[in-house]
């Protein structure tokens, strides 16, 4: 009997060891789960690596802002439908007749390019976080346009540092500045501008910029070369956005202004008369441009509405001069009248 009591004992006692190692065991990893876990939740908020790519989206994002707007909107612009104007490419939106304006979703685009292709340069591949492993896959970055321009950035991203792990998919950025309202403006100009491409509708030009609170600025640009290629260059600073690095986002592309070369006046030589006398006669007198004021130094006869009209009643001969004017411009034609029994 005091055998059996004995290993009874035992068996119980050796149960009790084995919970309370186990015990202690799950208490521990448990533990460690937790500060594991702790990492895990705090370290996307605090990770110096998370915000560092931040601010070189917000970074990469306002000079694609800038550079793009100043070129019309467009990353690659077209060499044959663009000028080079201070060492940047500006795109025609009014050339030879044709409309080439640029939408907000092309701009969109544009934007989403030069992103992808610079943000890289800015994170510089994460040399400066030496105690950080970071994995990164491509970026594909998509934008937003409205009263803002956001941007949301697929980019997969694996940091670790120590026992912590984070695994990051998207990152945004909204930038304050309303890219479809010059868009609006812009085709506004290019529309009037169709309409009329020999003018520049100066009170229009103030009724936009008051409306969308914008400064619109109009360069004629003359070429002297024999292509007589003139231009505008229309530049528009909205004055309603945050700067960006100090400056107005500004937003600029070019028309061709179709110069309308003036005629000057000129009257068809009228052919000397030789008439007998009694002969009614009439002549009308030709110009190239139309409402033009005739006077003449004859007592044969008055010009009335362009035309000559009379009948000789005398025989004799007199010299005629006819001088046609037009606001400033002014042409004469000589020629004789005979008249004889």
């Amino acid at each position: 009997m005091y055998k059996r009591g004995q290993v009874t004992i035992f068996i119980i006692v050796g149960i009790l060891l084995l919970v309370a190692v186990a015990a202690i065991f799950f208490i521990k990893t448990e533990s460690q789960d937790q500060i594991i876990n702790k990492e895990l939740i705090e370290l996307p908020f605090v990770s110096p690596v998370q915000n560092y790519i931040e601010s070189c989206l917000e970074k990469t994002v306002e000079e694609g802002i800038i550079r793009i707007s100043r070129r019309g909107g467009l990353h690659d612009v077209p060499i044959d439908h663009s000028i080079l104007f201070v060492g940047d490419s500006i795109p025609y939106y009014y050339e030879d007749g044709n409309t080439l304006l640029i939408g907000s979703q092309t701009i969109a685009e544009e934007l989403a390019k030069y992103t992808e292709e610079n943000l890289y340069v800015c994170i510089d591949d994460f040399v400066s976080f030496e105690e950080y492993t970071v994995e990164n896959a491509d970026v594909k970055a998509h934008f937003i346009l409205g009263k803002s321009t956001t941007v949301l950035l697929d980019y997969p991203i694996t940091i670790t540092k120590g026992l912590s792990v984070v695994q990051m998919e998207q990152i945004s950025s909204t930038i304050p500045i309303n890219i479809p309202k010059m868009v609006k403006v812009a085709s506004n100009i290019v529309e009037e501008h169709k309409e009329n491409p020999d003018s520049m509708c100066l009170t229009c030009l103030n009724e936009w910029g008051k409306k969308n609170k914008v400064l619109i600025e109009a360069i004629p640009i003359h070429d002297t070369s024999g292509l007589k290629n003139d231009i505008i260059l229309y530049r528009i600073l909205d004055q309603d956005s945050p700067t960006i690095w100090n400056q107005n986002y500004t937003f600029e592309f070019v028309v061709e202004y179709e110069t309308i070369i003036e005629k000057e006046l000129e009257i068809t030589p009228i052919d000397d008369i030789s008439v007998a006398i009694n002969t009614p006669i009439s002549i009308d007198i030709q110009t190239n441009i139309e409402n033009v004021k005739f006077e003449d130094n004859s007592d044969l006869f008055e010009i009335k509405d362009g035309t000559i009209l009379f009948t000789t009643t005398t025989p004799g001969y007199d010299i005629v001069t006819i001088t046609a004017t037009k606001d400033d411009m002014v042409d004469t034609d000589i020629f004789s009248i005979e008249v004889t029994e």
